[in-house]
């Protein structure tokens, strides 16, 4: 069957979405860039705690720089794309990178840990839009059977700017001051976005004062609590407050209700559903949103907890450990490079995909081997198997959800921000999860020693102050470590389930092929688009440079 893709939904078409030449490589470029920025901000402030809870007094809230990002983020991903429908991909990005930059700089600027945490969800809401966004954009500006090779450099973007944050932003903690861990989003993010006012000047929407009123503010409301309320009680419980007190308790009953209440809203009775029925409904989209959900479990949970393995078990600086990390992210950029020249030269996805989730759970299994006194050929060669698994995954996953779109219209842009979601929403689980299970396994393992005075600082504080664990006679410097090495164990035991359940979700991945030509879309809403298509332009020499070169 010839592959078909459906228009925007927004009143125009496909073919006028499209780039070529210079502008395709500015825009491009200005998406990167926007992301890579997001990104980087989910990981740089790890190495920033310390400073940050010596210079506030306040090391008992620290975690919510990370949680408070993710919740917001994580929780506007799905709004952002029904927003887009309706004001078009252009305004809903620039309003989302306004949002993100705004909160950078507030950031930046914090007199407290209260203003900081707040500012950081403000800084979330806005990265959740970019990270769903960009994605929508890029997919647009393209055909698919040039998609591909966009995507490949995306998932690169986004994995290198994921491990490289810890060590950006231990270079300016350690020798400028942690706020210009914000400060730098602004001069960057202002030029990024200045290249895509220039590239990417898309026709309008056909707005009208009606298409307000289609917003499901009620869907929007309810999924937004439910999904706040719910990572809320992942975050509180176990840390801050034990699971069965009543504050976690009541997080996850409000946030259950309110995601039932959504659900029945929105596949009942809502006429403009935030998430439409005839989306999810698809098995081929449904599998590839379960497939990115668990990845990204095991993404994050690698990314943080192998970066604080060698900061806080081998004591290497913020710097080092991002050199350290290399180990995964060279595999992971040569896999992703490699993958996209399979899928373009074979056009087949689902064997691709297959391929790097057997890996997964190999390379899970091996970062539990991971020691305190393992050696240097030992570490690089535990992280190179799970590298390899995550690049093949980052991009196959949602190209083969694309080519599983339905045909109405707008479901290639709700398709990717369904399964954008799913990718934040794993990504912040897993990080919740991880660090829950990190932290009570450590305060579990060390409380006999706390509480019979053998160590005098509370384990809240050796978490995250490997300075702290140095003022510490050596014995207890080994002791206090070898507790730090098993709760990080039991965090890549963590991964490794969810690559295991990432495998087993792929074999029912769609079997749908790469489309050899450009076919004219079937839109059953615009019939007048039964017109004869032309072939749409040709992508710049730099796109060709990059699909002939993934194939070699």
């Amino acid at each position: 069957m010839a592959y078909h893709e459906a228009a925007a939904g927004d009143g125009t078409t496909r073919e006028e979405q499209f780039l070529k030449g210079q502008k395709l490589v500015l825009c491009i470029c200005s998406l990167m860039l926007i992301l890579f920025l997001v990104a980087l901000d989910q990981t740089i402030v790890s190495t920033t705690f310390t400073e940050v809870g010596k210079d506030f007094g306040s090391f008992d809230k620290i975690s919510w720089l990370v949680s408070g990002y993710m919740l917001a983020s994580a929780s506007v991903v799905t709004v952002y794309g029904k927003l887009s429908i309706v004001f078009g991909r252009k305004y809903s990005l620039l309003l989302a990178i306004f949002l993100f930059e705004l909160g950078s700089l507030l950031c930046a600027v914090s007199q407290n840990m209260t203003m900081l945490i707040v500012a950081r969800v403000i800084a979330g809401i806005g990265g959740g839009g970019i990270q769903s966004l960009t994605t929508v954009v890029a997919s647009e500006v393209v055909h698919m059977n040039k998609r591909p090779a966009i995507m490949s450099l995306f998932g690169i973007v986004f994995a290198i700017s994921s491990v490289l944050g810890p060590l950006v932003g231990g270079v300016f903690t350690t020798e400028v001051t942690w706020r210009w861990c914000y400060y730098i989003n602004l001069p960057v993010g202002g030029f990024a976005t200045a290249l895509l006012l220039y590239a990417f000047n898309p026709p309008r929407p056909k707005f009208t004062w009606s298409k307000i009123r289609e917003i499901d503010y009620i869907g929007i409301s309810s999924f937004m609590a439910g999904i706040v309320l719910i990572l809320l009680a992942m975050s509180l419980g176990g840390i801050n407050y034990p699971w069965n007190s009543a504050a976690v308790i009541c997080c996850f009953v409000l946030g259950g209700l309110s995601l039932i209440v959504f659900s029945i809203w929105n596949f009942k009775f809502s006429s403009n559903p935030l998430i439409p029925y005839f989306v999810i409904k698809v098995p081929g989209v449904f599998v590839c949103t379960l497939v990115y959900f668990f990845t990204f479990c095991n993404f994050m949970t690698l990314v943080i907890y192998g970066t604080l393995y060698f900061q806080t078990i081998l004591n290497r600086s913020a710097f080092q450990s991002g050199i350290d990390t290399l180990a995964l992210i060279i595999p992971l950029m040569v896999a992703t490079l490699i993958s996209t020249g399979l899928v373009q030269g074979s056009k087949q996805v689902k064997p691709v995909i297959i391929i790097g989730t057997i890996l997964g759970p190999i390379g899970g299994g091996l970062m539990t081997l991971l020691d305190v006194d393992s050696p240097l050929s030992k570490r690089i060669g535990l992280f190179i198997i799970s590298g390899v698994s995550l690049g093949i995954q980052m991009q196959t996953v949602l190209i083969s959800a694309q080519l599983a779109a339905p045909k109405q219209a707008s479901g290639l842009i709700l398709t990717t921000v369904v399964v954008n979601f799913s990718r934040s929403i794993g990504g912040a689980i897993g990080a919740n999860l991880a660090n829950t299970i990190y932290s009570v396994t450590f305060s579990k393992k060390i409380r006999p020693y706390t509480e019979n005075s053998i160590i005098r600082i509370p384990d809240s504080v050796l978490l995250n102050s490997p300075e702290a664990i140095l003022s510490l006679p050596e014995n207890l410097q080994e002791l206090v470590t070898e507790k730090l090495m098993e709760s990080l164990r039991a965090t890549f035991y963590f991964g490794l389930g969810c690559a295991s359940v990432a495998f087993i979700i792929s074999l029912f991945v769609s079997n749908d092929k790469l489309p050899k030509k450009e076919k004219k879309p079937e839109v059953t809403e615009t019939p007048d688009q039964s017109q004869d298509d032309n072939k749409s332009p040709s992508l710049d020499k730099s796109l060709e440079f990059i699909n002939v070169h993934s194939k070699n």
